[in-house]
């Protein structure tokens, strides 16, 4: 009589897979299958069912065996799964599943990851990916950086932004090594973001502490910020209008002149504008005159605007002659509208001014040399302009200068 020979020691196996097999046992008739197959068999899968199906070709004993046995609606049974979650698509599903059953496996099946990423269709799909990746992750699978940056293109792909951020903030365990184009990607995303609820003070606040986290996982990797990566986080806090946000910029402008280094057009602007809109004149003028910008016409208004919150006729009269030095105010009515420089459709248009330029002109009690050279250079008399219309220069004074006018005369009059 031989001796039994003992069934191989089953391999390590999923709770999903010992469930399946469990299931499978309980469908069987009696104890007639059990009894065939040797303990730690693997379970009937799909393509078994096929063989045999294929094998009876009519009703022969395999094909009694598929019915008495059940093998095709096991089968059915077991490779069904349930629904998806709520927001997860059903193809990301699938391989979620499938690559989970593999999760415990001594294999470094890296393609299996990007694979799966690449199914990835809603921002629930991307929540569940990375609760994978980082299971995959700590049980010292690994994936090649070519690898990592699929990954992260896909998960950029699906605008699964703060998902991104959380991955880049835990560097150890997820490793997918951003580019510096990755960075400022996101940086100007949650710039976006803050400016796009910039009617709601601490939703813009949370979205500035997204984008200054973003800033540091820049030095968390081992780059070096740039100027572009400043100027990022000056105007998200200027052009929210609020004065956390500005404070949070004025601290990184002073940050970039610790480095030497000079602040660019579109952050000059935004800070100019953003203390004028938080009442601080002085600071806006400081701003403007500490940093010379290229485009000076931009900066002339946003002077007058500064002068005009000041009640500084002589300074709003300078002003509007330094641009009349630059074109004609007719011409400049347009300067402020949207333009190609960051945060222009925040910007007041000079002919949205009249208004203020107006009462500011009759708040003047008695007429002084500044309040004429101002009524000159505007082309009015007496009567400031409609408002909503720009103020206009006469051609003659439009190249005017204080040296060559002579004060108390206005020829327009």
């Amino acid at each position: 009589m031989s001796t039994p020979v003992a069934a191989a020691k089953p391999k390590k196996r999923g709770l999903k897979k010992m469930q399946d097999k469990k299931r499978i046992d309980r469908r069987l008739d009696g104890t007639a299958l059990a009894s065939a197959r040797p303990a730690g068999s693997p379970a009937v899968n799909a393509s078994d069912a096929s063989a045999l199906a294929a094998a009876s070709g009519s009703s022969g004993p395999s094909s009694t065996m598929v019915e008495q046995f059940g093998i095709a609606s096991t089968v059915e049974e077991t490779s069904e799964l349930p629904p998806p979650p709520p927001g997860v698509s059903v193809s990301f599903h699938h391989e979620h599943h499938n690559l989970a059953e593999l999760m415990h496996s001594n294999e470094h099946l890296s393609e299996g990851v990007v694979a799966l990423a690449e199914h990835i269709r809603t921002l629930n799909d991307a929540e569940v990916f990375v609760s994978l990746l980082r299971e995959w992750k700590v049980a010292r699978h690994a994936f090649t950086a070519e690898d990592g940056t699929a990954i992260l293109a896909k998960l950029f792909e699906v605008g699964a932004y703060d998902i991104l951020l959380r991955v880049l903030c835990d560097r150890p365990i997820y490793r997918l090594g951003p580019t510096p184009d990755d960075l400022v990607r996101l940086l100007s995303h949650f710039r976006d973001a803050a400016l796009a609820v910039r009617t709601d003070a601490e939703a813009h606040i949370r979205q500035l502490d997204s984008l200054y986290k973003t800033f540091a996982v820049v030095l968390y990797h081992n780059m070096v910020p740039t100027i572009e990566h400043y100027s990022i986080l000056i105007t998200a806090g200027a052009y929210g209008n609020t004065p956390e946000g500005l404070r949070r910029s004025a601290i990184t402008a002073r940050e970039v002149a610790s480095l030497g280094w000079k602040l660019d057009e579109p952050s000059v602007f935004a800070l100019a504008h953003a203390y004028i809109e938080q009442s601080q004149f002085d600071e806006a003028i400081r701003t403007l005159k500490e940093t010379p910008v290229a485009d000076k016409s931009i900066a002339a208004i946003l002077r007058i605007r500064a002068q005009i919150g000041l009640g500084d006729i002589a300074g709003v009269a300078n002003a509007f002659e330094a641009l009349a030095a630059l074109t004609d105010l007719d011409a400049a009515a347009s300067v402020g509208q949207p333009s190609s420089i960051f945060g222009s459709e925040f910007w007041v248009p000079l002919s949205a001014l009249s208004e203020d330029v107006a009462t500011l002109i009759s708040s003047v009690e008695v007429e002084t040399v500044h309040s004429q050279r101002l009524k000159k250079i505007i082309g009015i008399g007496r009567e400031a302009p409609a408002a909503g219309q720009a103020p206009s220069a006469a051609a003659e004074s439009a190249t005017a200068s204080p040296s060559t006018t002579e004060p108390g005369t206005n020829k327009s009059q």
